[in-house]
């Protein structure tokens, strides 16, 4: 369903309305002055301006932030909305660890005031909320398949034939493939050719990573040290690439799919709705591609690789995270 016309339905008539989103509210805001509100943007950053503090103390607002927005300095909350709660940004993982919703609750149940919650991946902290359904009816849902590879060959690499399959029909309806990989460096599972044993840190023993294919250094995230591309058991110099990353990906893509024009996906790139364009595009990056209105609109498939790294990585909210990077895609 439209969210605006679910938060407009549960703005408050007399008094503030605090909304928390963790994406950008600059046309949020526009939409909302609109509607003749008088709005306050706390912004997503950690940093309030004395200015804004100020402004959030006028009576009859729609404040809207990110997490940091629930403890605005209002006098006069009447309602409290939360959009896709489940999202890490409102989220805080260090101590003392909180969720933007569970101080949602408390604020409205000393104030006796409504907490709506809008998203599509809701957590279990909605667990017992009155809930409205208002998914589409229509079989919106894109068909998904799950690539087991426990056993399949190693040696074949990270593109099995349902994945090729993929991207070539892609290809031939000119749509846009996405490549969906958390792992920015080269690789970051190394093992020596020569001698089988994996490349670790001399120092902390940590799995060192090659940041890019043209340096010949390693590098090991845990303790920050680099050392020459060298295996410490039989002195060897070439390695194979266990776990690839985005720079890895790219150059392999480019000479698997001539048909395609491959980019890696980065903050700076220009993206284009290649939609009506004669060449395709294969884009090679993190889930940034999502943020991207107009590259979503014309990828024909999404690809996840490695998608057990984001699953079972050192995070309380990384299966939350996992189901909504899949919701986006």
């Amino acid at each position: 369903a439209d969210r605006r016309s679910i938060i407009q339905a549960h703005l408050a008539v007399n008094g503030t309305t605090l909304v928390v989103t963790p994406e950008s509210q600059t046309k949020f805001s526009q939409w909302l002055e609109t509607l003749g509100k008088r709005v306050v943007n706390f912004g997503l950053s950690e940093t309030v301006t004395p200015d804004i503090y100020r402004s959030a103390t006028r009576e009859s607002s729609v404040i809207i932030g990110g997490r940091k927005s629930l403890f605005a300095p209002t006098s006069d909350a009447k309602s409290i909305i939360i959009l896709d709660d489940s999202y890490e940004q409102l989220q805080e993982e260090r101590s003392p660890q909180w969720k933007s919703i569970d101080v949602a609750v408390q604020i409205c149940e000393q104030r006796s005031i409504p907490l709506t919650v809008i998203s599509s991946v809701p957590t279990t902290s909605t667990y017992g909320f009155k809930t409205t359904d208002l998914r589409s009816k229509e079989p919106a849902w894109p068909k998904i398949y799950i690539d087991d590879k426990t056993k399949a060959d190693p040696a074949l690499g990270i593109f099995s034939r349902e994945i090729i399959s993929s991207i070539h029909e892609s290809i031939k309806a000119n749509l846009n493939c996405g490549i969906i990989l958390n792992n920015k460096a080269a690789s970051n599972l190394l093992s020596c050719q020569t001698c089988k044993s994996i490349a670790v840190c001399e120092n902390c023993e940590h799995c060192v990573s090659q940041i890019s294919e043209v340096e010949e250094t390693l590098h090991c995230f845990n303790c920050k040290t680099e050392r020459a591309i060298v295996c410490l058991e039989c002195k060897g110099t070439t390695f194979k690439k266990l776990k690839k990353g985005i720079p890895s990906i790219v150059q392999e893509c480019q000479k698997m799919f001539p048909k395609y024009r491959v980019e890696e996906l980065k903050k700076e790139t220009k993206t284009q709705d290649n939609h009506h364009d004669d060449i395709p595009t294969l884009y090679v990056g993190t889930e940034a591609i999502f943020h991207s209105k107009l590259l979503r609109k014309s990828l024909g498939s999404v690809i996840f690789i490695d998608f057990d790294t984001m699953l079972f990585r050192n995070s309380q909210t990384a299966f939350n995270q996992c189901l909504v990077i899949v919701n986006r895609a």
